[in-house]
């Protein structure tokens, strides 16, 4: 399970803004802020969360195999 503080050091480390996650994983703002704020598995549907993890590991970051959402590949 990825985690929502995962999710924000993902982010972090390839220098992109909350806004700027939203754009590329095609996902409301209110959508990150939910995913980044929650201490378990990120409070968003799973095709968001499906969005951005894609969009995070487009440009490098990456997730162990057993961290993937539910449902996804």
């Amino acid at each position: 399970m990825i985690t929502g503080s995962q999710l924000f050091k993902a982010r972090i480390s390839i220098g992109w803004t909350p806004p700027e996650l939203a754009k590329r994983a095609k996902v409301p703002l209110s959508a990150v802020a939910r995913a980044e704020g929650s201490p378990g598995e990120p409070v968003v549907t799973i095709a968001q969360l499906n969005a951005l993890v894609q969009a995070l590991r487009a440009v490098g970051a990456s997730f162990p195999p057993a961290d993937l959402p539910r449902g996804g590949t």
